[in-house]
């Protein structure tokens, strides 16, 4: 969809990089780090491929590359995205960081993108429990297990759907509307052996209805707190910025 949508609608070029947090240890354990972690590598990647860009760019003083990211509004006042810390860290722009995720799906529209109302879709890591440590042979479940659950739903794009991999690898499906027909599907469609088959040994927990975060705990929550503060006691540090503008919007 994001080369779709980049080449064919919009008409701007789009590179595809590799990035390295599913070796980094601390990613892998997911024991409330691992957002950060892998928009820390993210940033880093990103930033080799700036600095190149402005070295190519040198003999023009008006064209200097910029990274951006799509944070908005909603997203700020989320305290499990440990990931905004990573962004500011490396000074990202966010330009649609004061509207709504709902107001920038109604901007989408009014300029013709296809996907302005496609269900979101994170990364596959954020379907893992804290201390479901993200392995590729998780994520490959939980990929494979979501795309079985969506077809067999016959679920739209727009609609969202999550498996998750709870502690002891249950699986837990979670839907944006339940309904007694998806229930019917579910129940007859011997779901239990191919959970297990794609290694959801620890047998399925049932189907709740989707909220995002449902597998943050408090301590997800406690560790974006301490990283925000220690960002916060260091002097002129970017993340500064990102506490101010939360509060201002947190008050409003």
């Amino acid at each position: 969809m994001a080369h779709h949508v980049a080449s064919d609608v919009i008409g701007i070029p789009l590179t595809t990089v590799r990035t390295e947090e599913g070796a980094d240890p601390v990613y892998i354990e997911n024991t409330g780090r691992a957002c950060y972690i892998c928009k820390t590598h993210l940033y880093k990647t990103l930033e080799a491929v700036v600095r190149e860009a402005n070295n190519n760019n040198s003999s023009n003083n008006n064209n200097v590359t910029t990274l951006y990211n799509g944070t908005n509004a909603d997203d700020l006042m989320d305290q499990t995205r440990v990931g905004l810390l990573a962004a500011q860290e490396a000074k990202v722009l966010s330009p649609l960081a004061l509207i709504t995720k709902s107001q920038v799906r109604i901007a989408a529209l009014h300029v013709g993108l296809p996907n302005h109302n496609a269900a979101a879709s994170p990364c596959l890591r954020s379907r893992l429990a804290m201390g479901v440590q993200a392995t590729q042979q998780h994520l490959n479940a939980v990929e494979q297990a979501e795309t079985h659950v969506r077809t067999l739903l016959q679920l739209p794009p727009s609609m969202a759907m999550r498996v998750r991999m709870l502690t002891n690898q249950r699986a837990r499906i979670e839907l944006e509307h339940v309904t007694d027909h998806h229930l019917q599907l579910l129940n007859t469609s011997n779901i239990d052996t191919l959970f297990h088959k794609l290694g959801f040994t620890g047998g399925f927990a049932g189907v709740k209805t989707f909220q995002t975060g449902n597998v943050a705990t408090k301590k997800g929550i406690h560790v974006w707190k301490q990283l925000a503060q220690q960002q916060k006691d260091t002097p002129n540090h970017p993340t500064n910025h990102y506490h101010n503008e939360t509060e201002e919007m947190a008050s409003s």
